[in-house]
């Protein structure tokens, strides 16, 4: 999701086609995921809540709110419908072109992929990263949406503000370094590591949300979800503040094999800012 929207729900990077595809698709597969929620998840009752800002271009998300057996549920429906699935190539597509260009990172995606096939693969994601007591979602599955031509991933609701619109303290990029320290190590990609893709909780916990479902080069992917977590991060904050934190986290070694990506990840970094993170990393020991 692109930063300078703000729903706190990252869900892609380019905006819908037309109002009324979007007010199309909200009003048909709400139906329908209203009907699976009562039928499957035994919801008496089901309001619908569609995120109004933000670009949702690859996906969409949907606010749901029911009850079951007396008890309230908030549940966020991830809608990809066929349309978000040629996007998502492209969006790969266009990484791809930029980076083996350079001969730096070779993503892998697979052509055949349908909506289903993606939202799987981010439930995967999901599971995973709770294995290993990363702050995510938690999934409740995926289903197919005949309707629509698409799937759709019902997950836990986080409540919670991206990061980018908090005023952003040492103790969030801690937090954040730390989510992207877990995916490391345990050799997760995300592939979109952004601030719209970090909610801030009521309680200040940091969740990570979005997973773009990236494969291939997994080395290079890590060190590519690395720099984009410091590029990202720049935008709000000086960027010695975050390159110091980030070496709380990973080895100098580990930081200069992001170098590379420098100058691929977001066009809105100041060029003096990308310099500094430059000279700062380059002069590790």
């Amino acid at each position: 999701m692109d930063d300078s929207s703000g729903t706190g729900i990252g869900t892609g990077t380019r905006e819908l086609s037309t109002t009324s595809h979007r007010s199309m698709t909200i009003d048909t597969c709400g139906k329908e995921i209203e009907a699976l929620l009562k039928t499957n998840f035994h919801f008496d009752t089901v309001q619908l809540v569609p995120f109004s800002a933000g670009s949702h271009w690859v996906s969409m998300p949907l606010k749901m709110i029911g009850q079951a057996r007396g008890t309230d549920h908030v549940l966020l429906a991830k809608v990809v419908t066929d349309e978000g699935v040629r996007t998502h190539r492209e969006i790969v597509a266009d990484k791809n072109a930029r980076f083996t260009r350079h001969a730096i990172l070779d993503l892998a995606y697979d052509e055949d992929d349908t909506a289903y096939d993606i939202l799987r693969r981010e439930e995967d994601f999901l599971e995973k990263s709770r294995e290993v007591n990363i702050f995510v979602p938690e999934p409740r599955g995926v289903y197919q949406l005949n309707m629509t031509a698409g799937a759709v991933l019902l997950m836990d609701f986080v409540e919670g503000v991206s990061l980018h619109r908090v005023n952003m303290k040492e103790s969030d990029i801690s937090k954040v370094f730390a989510i992207v320290r877990q995916l490391r190590v345990h050799r997760l990609v995300h592939g979109d590591i952004r601030r719209d893709n970090f909610l801030v909780t009521p309680h200040r916990d940091v969740c990570l949300v979005d997973h773009l479902c990236l494969a291939g080069a997994v080395e290079r992917a890590m060190s590519y979800d690395l720099m984009s977590a410091i590029c990202h991060l720049s935008l709000s904050v000086d960027a010695s503040v975050v390159v110091n934190a980030a070496c709380t986290f990973f080895s100098a070694a580990e930081l200069q094999d992001a170098l590379p990506f420098l100058n691929f990840i977001t066009r809105r970094l100041p060029h003096q800012r990308r310099g500094q993170i430059f000279e700062m990393i380059s002069g590790l020991e």
